[in-house]
């Protein structure tokens, strides 16, 4: 393992230069906070990323790229392997560093607030790497997202017609929210975590909407009601 990520990462220029400018938009949002230091190490396949509040550690391991063979005697879901690739390294990152400020576990047990959570999840990232492709922001392929786009007004009709919104039971709702090849309930065009990308919307809308608030302010407001409707969402047709 160390010699194929030795040799995977003589230089780690780009990564460094995708930290930093992580850092200085971070500063820029929230000047109050401590800055996390980087570090990368191996983790013998078990964390792409951890943070205490003072660290990010990188598992450069875990972005050695979709072909090594290591990765399916893990057991690893194939849909998950594209993500295992150098350029998600970044995305990867703030994302783990947004979710040690921003707990899911605190979020409440419904569909709109984890999506919502999702969608500032997605928000956070756009605001740390907004030079960051799309693809590697959501982790979806270019082919879905056009779907996403083209099929904005059936995606939000399907929750609304099925009452999903305020739905309680994980059971039901946890397949729009979660990691998947694909959303159960869509055609097979459609990604997994479908939620997230109409949370995503929805937040958009609300900082459109609502140009005084601050991303600090965005990420501390807990009702998730009340954001969808100050953002006063309504897809495309």
């Amino acid at each position: 393992i160390y010699r194929l990520t030795d040799s995977a990462y003589k230089s780690v220029d780009d990564i460094n230069s995708g930290m930093e400018l992580f850092l200085k938009h971070h500063k820029y949002y929230f000047p109050d906070k401590a800055l996390p230091s980087v570090v990368t190490y191996i983790s013998a396949f078990n964390y792409a990323v951890i943070t205490t509040d003072s660290v990010i550690g990188i598992g450069l391991d875990m972005f050695l790229g979709p072909q090594i063979e290591y990765y399916p005697r893990l057991g690893v879901p194939r849909y998950l392997f594209t993500k295992f690739s150098r350029e998600y390294i970044v995305p990867s990152a703030i994302k783990a560093w947004f979710q040690s400020d921003y707990d899911q576990g605190a979020v409440k047990n419904e569909l709109l607030s984890q999506m919502v959570y999702q969608g500032k999840l997605l928000y956070y990232i756009q605001a740390m790497a907004p030079d960051l492709a799309d693809t590697l922001r959501t982790g979806y392929t270019a082919e879905q997202l056009k779907w996403c786009e083209a099929n904005e007004a059936n995606i939000w009709s399907f929750f609304i017609e099925n009452k999903l919104l305020f739905n309680s039971d994980p059971a039901e709702f946890s397949k729009f929210v979660n990691d998947g090849p694909a959303t159960n309930g869509f055609p097979k065009e459609a990604p997994g975590k479908i939620g997230a990308w109409v949370g995503l919307k929805i937040v958009n809308a609300y900082m459109k909407n609502n140009d005084k608030i601050s991303l600090q302010e965005l990420l501390l407001e807990k009702d998730a009601q009340k954001i969808l409707e100050d953002s006063k969402y309504k897809p495309k047709k």
